[in-house]
């Protein structure tokens, strides 16, 4: 026998949000479904939303000011057999507990108007198949707490429209000491 209640409306009266003289209002519509899955809407000024939840634990929430929180306590996917644009205005956050892959098979470029910095806790590997060009506009600046090591198979090229200084304790040239203690 059909559960007579599923797909209706049912008023509840919820705490209101916020100072009142009346404590409870009927401001909250519910749908339930004998799966587990529900919806509800919550209409009370200042504190409107609407909440989806699905059995599985996964749910989504509008707020009344346009935010929107998506939960999902198994894999999530977002597939488009089109294109696909992601426009955030403010500060955008990405976080993964385990591993992250960015794959791109055209070609691609990222734009960062303002500062930029790259925190890398262990090894790092970067292979670039062809050309590959580093420019700065001011100074730059290449650290290391170990050895830096550069090999160039087919010739290197140091040229400056300035003074050059070689600053170190020794320098070898082809494993020969040619200046220094």
């Amino acid at each position: 026998m059909a559960d007579e209640s599923v797909g209706k409306t049912i008023k509840t009266r919820l705490p209101k949000v916020g100072k009142s003289e009346n404590k409870y209002e009927d401001t909250f519509k519910r749908y339930e479904y004998p799966d587990g899955s529900a919806s509800y809407i919550v209409t009370t000024p200042g504190n409107r939303h609407e909440v989806k939840f699905h059995s599985s634990g996964a749910y989504t929430i509008t707020t009344e000011s346009g935010d929107s929180i998506s939960v999902t306590p198994g894999h999530s996917v977002t597939y488009s057999r089109s294109g696909m644009t992601t426009t955030v205005d403010h500060n955008a956050d990405s976080k993964g507990g385990g591993h992250k892959r960015t794959q791109n098979m055209g070609e691609g470029y990222t734009v960062h108007p303002g500062d930029k910095s790259s925190v890398t806790g262990g090894d790092r590997a970067e292979v670039i198949m062809g050309n590959m060009s580093i420019a700065s506009k001011g100074r730059m600046y290449l650290g290391t707490g170990g050895t830096l090591a550069f090999r160039a198979d087919g010739g290197l090229e140091l040229r400056t429209d300035g003074d050059m200084n070689i600053i170190a304790k020794t320098v070898s040239i082809n494993g020969s000491r040619a200046f220094g203690s």
